[in-house]
């Protein structure tokens, strides 16, 4: 019910607005636009940016981590002086000052490996972005040529309203001249109501294509009141022959379809992931390095004197300077089986990664089979409508003049004008449907979706 409340804000919008002031949009526009404003494509391309962000983590985990520490405060009531070990009862002003190093020198290449899988990340975002940019694509292209099916199929609904007014106007000044009874009269009257709807109902069907390109593009209402799509010149449809075989354009898929390359990327990725897993199995070593010094109110320049000053902060620090380094190494005994579980998991996904690609290729050869052999039939169909069309074409001119001389009824003449309408319609239907199947496997081989 909102949809249909929908095409009529739209119908009134649009037809407010002149054809000479309406922006005709080619395929390829229609296609970039949706590709840009996607609410999916771009969360996709979050998404990415969150990936490119793990692998400059990955990487830069491998650099030294340096790290400084700084601490000042008071004792207060009975404490230990950390320079001097003995107690003191009263306010005691303290600092510790130290800045420390570390170093990974190996950890079994994990970290090499996880630089490889953020960068196998990157790119499986990467071929799932160009996935749905090429679904959306494929969309925009079905409701491109829906909209210029609708149109055919109201222009034809238009010729025949066209046809059945001039008849009307006949039959009228015949009846008026006494030449033909009412019933006539009233016949041709109700062929003329039903072509009115059947225009009707063929404009309203255009209308809801018009809303379903759209709400696809996600375009702006601002701009759909001037929307309008670039008719293009589709006779040279009409002998195009299908020139490769179902094996072809599934070879040239598997090296060009996105969601292949994605899911063998996937394979890659989870390879990597089950080596940077097996790395915990090996020794790792790590390099430590500190220095560090401190300052103590108790510090006195004579300890022996009670009056003594305090010594100057910069004195305290040089003499209190230390420095540690050492070598960690790390040997993994019995880690409660959780590196063998990890590893076990991670050959289990490489093998899923193998039944997704599998499934993934199973699934385009079918999809590619359906399309070329829909568009065989789909051919045939077109030629033989043609060849319908015309025949019925010169029945109905041949009806007219039988009908104008009186030799049928107005209800012979009616189904003459039925058939051929309904061939007219099954020829419009047919050559799009030709078309969209071309389409499919161009889209299939890389080809760009334009007409």
């Amino acid at each position: 019910m909102i949809r249909y409340i929908t095409s009529i804000f739209f119908f009134l919008a649009v037809t407010s607005i002149s054809a000479q002031e309406r922006t005709p949009w080619a395929l390829d526009s229609c296609i970039s636009y949706a590709q840009e404003k996607n609410i999916q494509i771009n969360r996709s391309k979050l998404n990415m940016d969150r990936v490119e962000r793990d692998e400059l983590t990955a990487k830069a985990s491998l650099l030294p981590s340096l790290n400084a520490s700084f601490s000042q405060g008071y004792n207060f009531g009975r404490s230990i002086d950390p320079f001097s070990n003995e107690f003191a009862t009263d306010e005691v002003q303290y600092g510790n000052y130290g800045a420390n190093l570390s170093f990974d020198i190996f950890r079994g290449l994990s970290k090499m490996k996880e630089i490889k899988r953020s960068q196998s990340d990157y790119l499986v975002a990467q071929l799932e972005t160009d996935r749905m940019k090429n679904n959306i694509s494929l969309n925009i292209a079905t409701g491109y040529l829906q909209i210029l099916f609708q149109k055919e199929l109201l222009m034809v609904a238009e010729e025949n309203l066209d046809i059945s007014k001039l008849q009307e106007d006949r039959v009228l000044k015949l009846y008026d001249a006494g030449q033909v009874p009412k019933s006539d009269y009233l016949d041709i009257k109700a062929q003329v109501a039903n072509d009115e709807l059947l225009r009707v109902q063929a404009e309203n069907s255009m209308i809801l294509s018009y809303i379903d390109l759209v709400q696809l593009m996600q375009l702006p209402t601002e701009l759909q009141q001037s929307f309008d799509v670039e008719v293009p010149n589709l006779d040279n449809y009409n002998e195009m022959e299908l020139l490769v075989t179902p094996r072809e354009v599934y070879n040239e898929a598997l090296t060009i379809m996105p969601e292949v390359k994605r899911d063998e990327e996937t394979i890659t990725r989870s390879e990597i992931s089950m080596e940077a897993i097996k790395g915990n199995y090996w020794p790792s070593l790590t390099f430590t390095a500190g220095v560090g010094s401190g300052y103590s109110g108790k510090n006195f320049i004579d300890p022996t004197d009670a009056n003594s000053a305090i010594k100057p902060w910069s004195d305290q620090f040089s003499d209190n300077l230390n420095y540690q380094t050492g070598l960690s190494l790390r040997v993994p005994i019995f880690n409660g089986l959780q590196v063998r579980t990890s590893s076990q998991k991670a050959e289990i996904a490489v093998r899923e990664a193998q039944y997704n690609l599998a499934e993934t290729k199973n699934n385009l050869e079918q999809s590619i089979q359906k399309a070329y052999y829909d568009a065989l039939a789909a051919k045939q169909k077109f030629f033989a409508s043609e060849i319908a069309v015309e025949s019925l074409a010169e029945s109905f001119s041949y009806s007219q003049l039988r009908y104008e001389e009186g030799v049928i009824d107005q209800v012979e003449y009616n189904q003459v004008k039925t058939n051929l309408t309904k061939a007219q319609s099954d020829l419009v239907q047919s050559k799009f449907d030709y078309i969209f199947r071309l389409k499919i496997l161009d889209f299939y081989q890389g080809k760009p979706l334009e007409l």
